[in-house]
């Protein structure tokens, strides 16, 4: 998954979200922690509009972000310690499932 912002500070678009989600308008968006970026659980906003991507099982997703960046004064950064290990362990399954 890739996260790509537009010209707001208050969108942001999911990209290749696999179809088989059941998608409404409304819907809130949460981290998956599936990634070494973001911890599980995390609001990242609500769907405004998504389309399916011609000839794939994904979907665009455009949210509005509960967030708006263009406000934020200070922000925390955190460390994943784990990081390391997380990616070794994707890559394994990786391989195993290829």
């Amino acid at each position: 998954m890739t996260w790509e912002t537009d010209d707001n500070s208050t969108t942001a678009t999911l990209k290749k979200i696999p179809n088989h989600v059941d998608l409404q308008i409304g819907d809130t968006v949460l981290s998956k922690g599936a990634s070494t970026s973001f911890p599980e659980g995390v609001l990242a906003g609500t769907v405004r509009e998504f389309e399916a991507i011609p000839g794939s099982d994904f979907y665009d997703i455009k949210i509005k972000l509960t967030t708006n960046f263009a406000n934020l004064s200070y922000v925390y950064i955190v460390k994943n310690l784990l990081k390391t290990e997380q990616q070794g362990l994707e890559e394994k399954i990786v391989g195993i499932n290829d």
